[in-house]
Parts: C-alpha cells; structure tokens; sequence
C-alpha cells in the first residue's frame, strides 16, 4: 500500500500543466503525456484529467495481487473520460474492472501547486472516481 501511495504522489507531483490559446492542457509523466479538458467553475479555468492509471490494472493474472509499477513510455493518451468501477451499483455509467485510476485538477496554468489526494470509500462495492 506504501509503494501504491507513492506512485499515486508522484503521478500527481509530476504532473506539470501548459495551456496556449485554443489548446487542451497536457500533463506530462514517466508513462507518457496525458491531455486533458477544461472546465470553467465560478469563474476559474480548471484543467482536468480523468482516469489516469496508478498501477498496472489488476486484471487477468494481477487480480489479488500487490499492484505493479507502470511501464515508462513516450505515448500520447486521451484523458478526458472515465469510467465506474465493476462493483458499482449500476447507474447507468459505463463501468470497467481496471479502477486503479486518478482523477487530477489543477488551476490553468498551475506550476508546483500543493497536492491533495482524495481516496474514496465505497467498501468494495459503491465506491467510484466519478
């Protein structure tokens, strides 16, 4: 759980944010570079990426096992949507096994912000990043 926390603080550490006019932020990472969307809340342009993996997903031959480091890579990944975990309650959202995923926020033009990481409840059975 230690190695698993570690990650998720470094994910979030690295993450750097550049936004030029009429492009979509990008966060870039040991596992490649993740574009994002923005929202405007109250007046303030946020940038955001959603499902952003921590680990490698506990499916197949991983299931019930410590999780396992990402693989460095250069790809370019779209994350501007997500999913609801398998054990959710059935919403009407498209759910996935694979939930060892971050949601991140920052201010547009954030640089070496705080961090808060956010770990939900959910008891293995209503728990969800969205």
């Amino acid at each position: 759980m230690t190695e698993t926390l570690a990650v998720v603080l470094l994910v979030s550490m690295i993450i750097s944010t550049s936004k030029a006019t009429n492009t979509l932020p990008m966060a870039q990472t040991q596992q490649g570079v993740y574009i994002g969307r923005q929202i405007t809340i109250n007046g303030t342009n946020v940038n955001y990426w959603y499902g952003i993996p921590y680990a490698q997903q506990p499916i197949s031959d991983l299931r019930w096992k410590p999780p396992q480091v990402l693989a460095i890579s250069n790809d370019t990944k779209e994350a501007y949507s997500s999913n609801a975990c398998i054990q959710q309650y059935d919403f009407g959202f498209p759910r996935i096994e694979s939930c060892l995923i971050l949601n991140v926020y920052a201010p547009e033009n954030a640089n070496n912000l705080p961090v808060y990481v956010w770990i939900h409840g959910g008891g293995f059975n209503a728990g969800a990043s969205m």
